[in-house]
């Protein structure tokens, strides 16, 4: 998604974004809309595609107090919306997450992941680390 938002090594844009919607499975252990703890984040669909957003990439440190409680964070929280397909179903060889990023300006930009590397049924490989 970040391609569509930001080029070479520039900051995300925030304040030009209106709006994120998820197309998730609805699993209520992973609806943390606004999580307190590196356990809370962790399980957070919302708060795991913010920080994608924000730093490009997810690691440890990305689940760290300091890093969850980031004023960008927040507001990018804050335009979250969770929608619940009912193609989506909680199933970990079927279940998707698609992502829409609707701008000020009118603009929406998708994308869809069919594969959660890290479970598993899907171990992350040296590849992935």
């Amino acid at each position: 998604m970040r391609r569509h938002l930001v080029t070479d090594k520039s900051p995300l844009p925030i304040d030009r974004i209106e709006r994120i919607v998820l197309r998730i499975p609805d699993v209520q252990y992973v609806n943390r809309p606004f999580p307190k703890s590196e356990h809370e984040a962790r399980h957070s669909f919302q708060y795991v595609a913010c920080a994608m957003l924000l730093d490009g990439v997810i690691t440890v440190p990305a689940f760290h107090k300091r890093q969850i409680n980031r004023p960008q964070v927040r507001e990018l929280l804050g335009k979250v919306e969770l929608e619940h397909p009912r193609d989506n179903l909680p199933n970990f060889n079927t279940l998707y997450c698609e992502m829409s990023v609707a701008l000020k300006d009118g603009s929406i930009f998708t994308e869809r992941s069919d594969t959660f590397y890290g479970h598993w049924r899907k171990p992350l490989s040296q590849k992935h680390t």
